[in-house]
């Protein structure tokens, strides 16, 4: 399943998420930062630990360690109504 997310209002494809046992707890307001990356996958903190994904940006740009992933409401809104 393919998910499209924004930084700074650039689109990422994220796929093939999973689940990470992190030791690490992050405080609730980290949710959405990339903590690591390897070349082809990210990581990205949840509201319990963290998750994995591969990525591909529609920009030359690159993810930095500490951006914020997010989806605006309108986008969200807009996924319910085409579910």
């Amino acid at each position: 399943m393919v998910r499209f997310v924004f930084i700074k209002k650039k689109i990422i494809k994220l796929k093939n998420a999973r689940s990470e046992i992190n030791k690490n707890t992050f405080h609730p307001y980290q949710v959405g930062i990339v903590f690591r990356i390897n070349k082809k996958r990210i990581y990205i903190v949840c509201s319990k630990g963290a998750i994995s994904c591969e990525y591909k940006l529609k920009s030359e740009k690159k993810i930095k360690i500490g951006s914020r992933l997010h989806t605006t409401s309108k986008k969200l809104e807009q996924s319910l109504i085409n579910f």
